[in-house]
């Protein structure tokens, strides 16, 4: 069902539970970056950090986000060409309830609104669009396929730096989604766990391996 091989070039950022040396429960402060930049993901507070879970996908560790106030926040650079991200997760929730949408990552300008996410869509946000990926892209959000529920899945993301651009795969499988017309131009600004630096919402859901790639890239 798909694979988590990632491509050394063009590799900017890759977090991988299963290699961190951590203790079973204990609050996770800083997810080190295997893709060689530096571009860690850290916690300064204590009480505000995810959990290392032993065990959690086949025998492999995961990352528990608690959906109330944990995040992993840092910096890849500023982006200015086409970005791909791949990501092993699970969100918690078997249906998303009403008002209430799903954030495993964000990249990019929240002020701006230049980014883009990995996101599970509220119950009754808009017509087909309960429990459905959706990433942000200017003003607007853009729809993807239906993500499970309390399922382990790979979601990967792509989207062009010009023009009309966005595909998305779940578990290796093509899956139709919405397209954008403009140019992807972010700060290289990265969360995960949560949405708009501090404000809500934030996930309840596992995050085993993130993975990402652009070209056009300034490192930090």
């Amino acid at each position: 069902a798909g694979s988590t091989n990632v491509a050394a070039s063009g590799l900017r950022l890759w977090l991988k539970a299963d290699e961190m040396v951590q203790s079973n429960g204990v609050a996770l402060t800083r997810w080190p970056d295997r893709s060689g930049w530096g571009h860690d993901a850290t916690q300064a507070v204590n009480s505000l950090a995810p959990f290392y879970v032993e065990g959690a996908l086949c025998g492999k560790p995961a990352v528990d986000f608690d959906g109330v106030n944990d995040c992993l926040a840092g910096q890849i650079g500023s982006v200015s060409g086409a970005v791909s991200v791949i990501a092993v997760c699970r969100f918690d929730k078997l249906t998303q309830p009403s008002g209430d949408s799903d954030y495993v990552m964000r990249i990019g300008e929240n002020t701006a609104l230049r980014h883009m996410s990995i996101s599970r869509c509220a119950t009754g946000y808009a017509a087909d669009w309960d429990n459905a990926y959706y990433s942000w892209m200017g003003s607007c959000s853009y729809k993807g396929p239906v993500l499970d529920g309390q399922r382990w899945m790979i979601v990967s993301a792509v989207h062009g730096a010009t023009g009309v651009s966005h595909a998305v795969w779940v578990n290796g499988q093509s899956e139709p989604a919405e397209a954008y017309t403009g140019t992807l131009q972010l700060s290289g600004a990265l969360e995960l766990g949560r949405y708009a630096n501090g404000g809500t919402p934030n996930h309840k859901s596992w995050l085993q391996h993130i993975a990402q790639k652009n070209w056009g890239v300034t490192p930090c």
